[in-house]
């Protein structure tokens, strides 16, 4: 019996794409900066809260990042995103994203 057996080199496996968290809103945040008159207060607070558990689900420990008091102050709004900056045990800086829609 001729048996070929085939060397196989571990493949690094690439992380999945974290799932976007779509709130479709008609309402500006008075709070934040007016960067879409269609989300409500009250949504984005949802997404913010979203990505913290996000980000401690996947590191356990996360503290805010630079010379932020807290992580409320750690997020940045960059078109339809809402980008949230943590650093880790180790001090290293990790991001998290989520979309929203207009």
């Amino acid at each position: 019996m001729n048996t070929k057996t085939a060397k196989f080199s571990p493949k690094r496996r690439r992380r999945q794409p974290m799932k976007s968290i779509v709130a479709s809103t008609d309402q500006a945040s008075s709070s934040t900066p007016k960067h879409n008159n269609n989300v409500k207060k009250g949504a984005e607070k949802k997404i913010r809260a979203r990505l913290i558990e996000q980000a401690l689900m996947r590191h356990k420990k996360i503290y805010p990042c630079a010379n932020h008091g807290n992580l409320n102050d750690c997020f940045t709004v960059s078109g339809n995103r809402i980008l949230f900056w943590f650093n880790t045990e180790d001090q290293s800086t990790h991001l998290v994203v989520a979309d929203y829609c207009e």
